[in-house]
């Protein structure tokens, strides 16, 4: 697991021609999970939400799950709030609390030896904040 040191590389500029990509997972502070993957023509978005029995509170449901083809704009806006996030250490924590996030990126799909990277974000931050408006804003529409 990783999480102290940014990415060395720009995932914007990858591509899934080649199936070389990156996976994205956003756990959000009701452990709902969204997962990105890019794709040639865009990407996917999957929102796996928590069910109330899966909840703490043993009635929260994240609601319905959902599956949805992206455009490659809309899979860039993701990632460019995943990777500020990412980049913005200052929101991160060292261990997980109830509301934070939880970031897994898995990068170069292709190398078997390629490890997560795990990023957790703290509740309350503008990084939370806009990671969760840009999956929002492509799962509303």
């Amino acid at each position: 697991m990783t999480g102290c040191n940014p990415p060395t590389n720009d995932t914007t500029d990858s591509t899934a021609t080649d199936g070389n990509y990156s996976i994205y997972t956003f756990s959000d502070g009701n452990n709902n999970n969204y997962t990105l993957t890019q794709t040639a023509s865009g990407g996917t978005l999957n929102y796996d939400p928590v069910t109330p029995a899966e909840s703490s509170s043993g009635v929260y449901s994240g609601g319905e799950p959902a599956l949805k083809e992206i455009t490659q704009e809309q899979y860039t806006t993701i990632t460019e709030a995943i990777e500020n996030a990412v980049t913005n250490t200052s929101d991160h924590m060292e261990n997980r609390v109830k509301k934070s996030g939880q970031i897994t990126i898995q990068r170069n799909t292709n190398d078997p030896n390629s490890q997560k990277e795990v990023y957790i974000i703290a509740p309350s931050t503008d990084s939370k904040k806009a990671i969760k408006g840009a999956l929002h804003k492509v799962l509303d529409s």
